[in-house]
């Protein structure tokens, strides 16, 4: 691929001197542009398209959007074995501007809201459309409830429990009840389980 020579043709150049090198121009055009677009001259109902999209740059500050607009971005987050490279998607929401992390999707650990529990454990996962996906797993219980609490109390919860016995012989039985911004899991067995669940909530961006 040549190279794109901006200072062609400077005013004291003929014609026919020049052809070449604007020629030579259109051709580097052509290339560049068809890198991540159909080129110039292709003549496929394609023309002007992308083929892909590469972000080489991976910016050390969050860009800031003051108007109307959407941005898609790549930042580097940790350092050493953690490094990893992310996109990015941020946008304004009556005037606030909110991020939204597209790959590698990072597991926040919270604190469980069972008053009293020992070993339960609280997670949760924000997603690109929207959701966020709480789950864990509760201590070991015979019979009686784990309740599970939500912020902000504005989450809309969709509820699935899932329990088996730690001790062989155990009879389970998991039942959810869904609350304006918690999880009540009723547990009832012979022997003490633990409890897997999971529970999704839109954000409000």
């Amino acid at each position: 691929m040549s190279s794109y020579n901006q200072n062609i043709p400077q005013s004291y150049q003929y014609q026919d001197n020049s052809q070449a090198q604007i020629l030579s121009n259109f051709g580097s055009l052509d290339s560049t542009f068809g890198l991540e677009h159909t080129l110039f001259s292709d003549t496929t109902p394609h023309l002007g398209q992308h083929k892909q999209v590469t972000l080489f740059q991976n910016l050390a500050t969050v860009p800031t959007l003051t108007s109307p607009a959407s941005i898609l971005y790549s930042q580097n987050k940790g350092s050493g074995s953690t490094l990893s490279t992310n996109l990015y998607y941020s946008t304004l929401v009556n005037t606030v501007q909110a991020y939204l992390q597209m790959t590698n999707l990072p597991i926040v650990s919270v604190a469980d809201g069972n008053p009293g529990s020992a070993g339960g454990t609280m997670n949760y996962i924000d997603t690109p459309w929207n959701l966020r996906i709480y789950f864990g797993k509760t201590a070991g219980l015979t019979t009686g409830h784990y309740l599970v609490t939500f912020s902000p109390a504005a989450y809309t919860t969709i509820i699935l429990a899932n329990g088996w016995a730690s001790t062989a012989g155990g009879n389970v039985t998991v039942t959810g009840l869904e609350g304006a911004a918690s999880l009540n899991i009723g547990i009832t067995s012979s022997s003490s389980i633990a409890v897997n669940w999971f529970s999704m909530g839109r954000i409000g961006l």
